[in-house]
C-alpha cells in the first residue's frame, strides 16, 4: 500500500471483485484475466515511451487524480 491509498487493482496478481448491497455479499466476479491485460497494456505503453522525458503538468494531474479515484468499473 502507498501514502495514497490501495495500488491500482492491475497490480495484483490475483483480483475478486465483491458486490455488496445493504452489507451483504451478492455477487463476486474473478477479474485476474482482465487485469492481467490491463497489465500488458500499461507495461507495453510505458515500454514506447522515452525515459528521459518529463511528464507534463496535465500528465501529473491525470495521475493524481487516478491515484485517489476509488471507482472500479469494468
Amino acid at each position: 500500500m502507498n501514502a495514497m491509498g490501495f495500488h491500482p487493482a492491475w497490480k495484483y496478481q490475483t483480483v475478486i471483485e465483491l458486490i455488496f448491497e445493504a452489507g451483504i455479499l451478492t455477487r463476486e466476479f474473478e477479474r485476474s484475466e482482465r487485469m492481467a491485460e490491463i497489465r500488458t497494456m500499461f507495461l507495453e505503453s510505458r515500454n514506447d515511451a522515452d525515459p528521459e522525458r518529463m511528464p507534463t503538468k496535465d500528465e501529473i494531474t491525470q495521475f493524481v487524480e487516478q491515484a485517489f479515484d476509488r471507482s472500479h468499473d469494468m
